[in-house]
């Protein structure tokens, strides 16, 4: 049986307060952005730290 490596992307560092002021942005927006990525699967958000699950996904939100 073959080992299948986990296909996601870890980042560390920023909370939503950072994001929002680096985008200049309300937190607001910055919170209802993060709501609907995690409620379509596309990142799973802790403590500091985003975990994108489904980069073509977030490309897709992104509109790229």
């Amino acid at each position: 049986m073959g080992c299948a490596w986990p296909r996601y992307t870890v980042i560390t560092g920023p909370g939503q307060k950072d994001i929002a002021a680096a985008l200049q942005l309300a937190v607001s927006t910055t919170e209802n952005a993060l709501r609907t990525l995690r409620y379509h699967g596309v990142i799973e958000a802790r403590y500091r730290q985003f975990v994108v699950r489904d980069v073509d996904g977030l490309r897709h939100f992104a509109g790229v």
